[in-house]
């Protein structure tokens, strides 16, 4: 079922494996150069996550270095790939209910300086068979 937070779905597949991914691309945030919209949106999204899967893995740091530090710069951090947020849900974390699932990644982004997206991705138990098929086949939609 659809989350109204995101635009659109892209499904990732194989006819050996079938799907193997589904990626949501988030609603775009504008004029959100602080990010308080999209870091609420994304703890929103978080908790309802972590009430079906329980445990996760979260990222929520500035790279050393980065010159984008003021709080207005939140947004140009996540487009420079200076600032992450993201929360990961795996058996590796010992996440519940993840059935088929290989993982779960929730990820904050931007597209420029002052608009920000999240990306919420979905990966299978076959992905990496799914992976090596692409691979393999690369060239062959040339």
């Amino acid at each position: 079922i659809p989350n109204s937070e995101f635009d659109f779905y892209i499904a990732k597949a194989t006819s050996q494996t079938g799907i193997c991914s589904v990626l949501g691309l988030g609603k775009t945030h504008e004029n959100d150069s602080y990010g308080i919209d999209i870091r609420s949106t994304y703890e929103h999204l978080q908790d309802a996550m972590t009430a079906k899967y329980g445990l996760f893995k979260s990222y929520d740091f500035l790279s050393a270095g980065s010159i984008w530090k003021n709080p207005n710069d939140s947004a140009m951090a996540f487009y420079k790939h200076e600032k992450h947020l993201a929360s990961f849900w795996s058996s590796e974390y010992s996440s519940i209910n993840l059935g088929n699932l290989e993982s779960i990644g929730l990820i904050v982004h931007a597209l420029n300086s002052s608009d920000t997206y999240l990306n919420l991705k979905y990966e299978f138990k076959n992905i990496n068979k799914c992976n090596e098929i692409m691979d393999s086949n690369d060239n062959a939609g040339l």
